[in-house]
Order: structure tokens, then sequence, then C-alpha cells
């Protein structure tokens, strides 16, 4: 992905891959089986079409309600993820230690 000042982030996995390779881990670990097409939905989760595999796989939104302003902070252990307006205001702590990243 390019994101608003032209930085390229890797948001799942890499090529060449098998059909279904790293399927319900992080998205890291996805092979992707010629992805040719890729869209969002309205809550931020991305889709990947295979062209070979003729499959459509979705990396989920693993911070779905939080906006591109917010600011988010971890716990010192990670297991809490504390969301905060731009105006320092606490709006939701989150219980992260459960938290995957696709469900690919």
């Amino acid at each position: 992905m390019i994101d608003s000042v032209g930085i390229i982030n890797t948001v799942g996995g890499s090529t060449p891959g098998g059909s279904g390779v790293g399927d319900n881990g992080p998205p890291a670990n996805a092979q992707f089986n010629f992805p040719n097409k890729i869209t969002f939905d309205s809550e931020g989760n991305l889709f990947i079409a295979e062209k070979n595999s003729s499959r459509i796989r979705e990396i989920v939104n693993p911070l779905s309600g939080f906006s591109g302003a917010d600011v988010v902070l971890a716990s010192e252990d990670g297991s809490e993820l504390y969301q905060f307006d731009p105006n320092g205001r606490h709006l939701k702590t989150i219980n992260a230690s459960n938290c995957y990243f696709c469900k690919i």
C-alpha cells in the first residue's frame, strides 16, 4: 500500500504462493497467487483478488472503529490498546491480547 506521503508499506504476505497459504493467520504469513486487484470496503477491510487461483482474500482491519486522526497507544505489555481523540480525550480501551490481523 502507498500512504498519503508516498511511503510503500507491505500489508500482507508475498508472492508467489499457493492458494490458501497463510489463511487464518497474520497477513505477513500469507502468500498470494498472482494478486491482480485490490479494493477496500467501508470498514477498512482490504480485499485482494488472486488471478491464478480465482479467489478473493480479505485482510480485516484489526482496529475497526479507529479514525486516522485518533492516537492509539499500547500498554507496556501490549495486552491493551488505548484510543484517544486528537484533543487527548480517552475514547476507549481495547483488549489486544487476542487480536488477529487477518482472516484471509
